[in-house]
């Protein structure tokens, strides 16, 4: 009988997932979970108790390697060029900002991240896709199907990620109309909410709440939210 899955805060699933993909291993993951929740009121005692194990099945789970090309412009048609250049860009300007913290942990994100072929198409799909979402959304969005689409071609088949066809078509970040619409959808369970953040930038009201389409590591978005109720 397989072994349950323990069950995490989804800020710890969210930092695995995360940083899992961008290529750190359970140790530097776990240390990364103890030391950033160590002061939060919430989750400090869930962070000293989080279990390395756990974090390494995850971690496993969650970062298998894209063994595909890294990509380049030019091996790129120009179309495909308009459209991954600027995402590009945002990671570019993402590894920049965390070798500037001179952090040993975040130089090592930065250093380990790299766009690939594989993840090139699915950026090229989901920008045609959405065309007004931003780049960092792009980037985000495409992630979370690759890794679908890695996972699926390793063995360790998951449901196809409906949710995130569901986002898309919505297009929430657009309009409050299309956010409530969104909500309704989500309210109704008629579709599910991402279980990832794709839209840093980004803040949706709807249903006179507001449903944050990402997030930032550890970031509780309550002071957001005040601003975008105040807005």
């Amino acid at each position: 009988m397989p072994r349950p899955r323990k069950k995490l805060p989804p800020e710890f699933e969210r930092e695995i997932r995360e940083l899992a993909r961008d290529g750190l291993g359970a140790s530097q993951i776990h240390e990364y979970i103890q030391r950033k929740y160590s002061k939060d009121t919430e989750l400090r005692a869930a962070a000293a108790s989080l279990d390395y194990k756990t974090v390494l099945r995850r971690a496993r789970e969650y970062g298998l390697p894209d063994d595909s090309e890294p990509w380049t412009l030019g091996a790129a048609t120009p179309e495909e060029a308009a459209v991954v250049m600027p995402v590009l860009g945002v990671i570019l300007a993402e590894n920049a900002a965390m070798l500037a913290t001179d952090d040993p942990f975040l130089t090592a994100i930065a250093r380990a991240r790299r766009l690939t072929v594989g993840l090139a198409k699915w950026i090229v799909r989901v920008a045609a896709a959405a065309p007004s979402l931003p780049p960092e959304g792009v980037y985000a969005v495409a992630k979370e199907y690759r890794s679908w689409e890695i996972q699926s071609a390793q063995g360790m088949p998951r449901p196809y990620p409906t949710d995130l066809d569901a986002l898309l078509a919505c297009r929430p970040w657009e309009s409050e109309e299309a956010a409530k619409r969104y909500e309704r959808l989500l309210e109704a369970g008629v579709v599910k909410q991402p279980h990832f953040s794709p839209l840093p930038p980004i803040v949706i009201r709807a249903s006179g709440r507001v449903v944050r389409a990402a997030a930032e590591a550890g970031e509780k978005g309550a002071d957001d939210a005040k601003t975008a109720r105040e807005a």
